[in-house]
């Protein structure tokens, strides 16, 4: 079956660019939110090309949410990433769901992205959606196969393919599929985070040498009212980044 047609945009800034930053957003979001479009404006003005998608089943992307799975997440992030030209260092940056996205696609494709940056990253996903409406409300979403969930963005119907599908991803193996790269790792969490807890973050930081750990003391999931901090906390991570020898 051919994949849903996917949104992608990219911007470059006059000149062409080295490197290109790869927004990834989290459930029931897609690509045009204010902290990836305040982030292209800043990586464009840095001289680094930026890139959006809307993930399958999101924004203007084909395919129903209902059908969404890890598996379809890590082939639209895939596919966005051959969308960039050849040569040019990609800098994954992935919110809430497209944090566990950024971070498994590069677990699974060693050497192809240049670094990683993981926003109130949802690293149990989709386990921590099952966490989150309690065993009754699992249980009768895996016998009628649809759940409405509140994503923060409006009801969202998820199917148990999603759920399914995810276990193909323990969530025990990302971090030492992580660990051998020797790549770049920026966390930013929120303490006040009440969907995907910061410890989770912080526990992932300490078994990936070198990652960074950024924490908000009153950030919540979202970071809307942190989107400028978030974006200089990037923006130094881009900044740092050397070209390979």
């Amino acid at each position: 079956m051919e994949p849903p047609p996917l949104s992608i945009r990219r911007s470059d800034p006059p000149g062409g660019a080295s490197l290109e930053v790869l927004w990834l957003h989290g459930l029931g979001s897609d690509g045009g939110g204010e902290k990836a479009s305040l982030l292209r404006e800043r990586m464009l003005a840095r001289g680094a090309a930026f890139a959006t998608l809307d993930f399958r089943g999101h924004g203007a992307s084909g395919g129903r949410l209902r059908d969404l799975t890890c598996t379809g997440l890590l082939e639209d992030c895939g596919r966005a990433v051959r969308a960039i030209p050849a040569g040019r260092r990609v800098v994954l940056v992935g919110s809430s769901m497209g944090g566990w996205t950024a971070a498994w696609w590069a677990a699974l494709h060693p050497g192809r992205a240049a670094a990683l940056v993981l926003v109130a990253p949802a690293l149990r996903f989709p386990e921590v959606i099952v966490e989150r409406i309690g065993p009754e409300a699992a249980a009768r979403w895996e016998r009628e196969g649809s759940l409405v969930l509140d994503t923060g963005a409006g009801p969202s119907t998820l199917g148990w393919g999603l759920v399914e599908d995810g276990r193909r991803y323990p969530a025990e193996d990302l971090a030492p599929a992580l660990a051998g790269q020797g790549m770049p790792t920026l966390l930013v969490h929120g303490k006040r985070d009440d969907s995907c807890d910061w410890r989770e973050s912080a526990a992932f930081a300490g078994r990936v040498p070198g990652a960074r750990l950024v924490l908000l003391e009153d950030g919540d999931h979202r970071l809307s009212a942190h989107r400028e901090r978030l974006c200089d906390e990037v923006e130094r991570f881009v900044a740092d980044l050397r070209p390979p020898s």
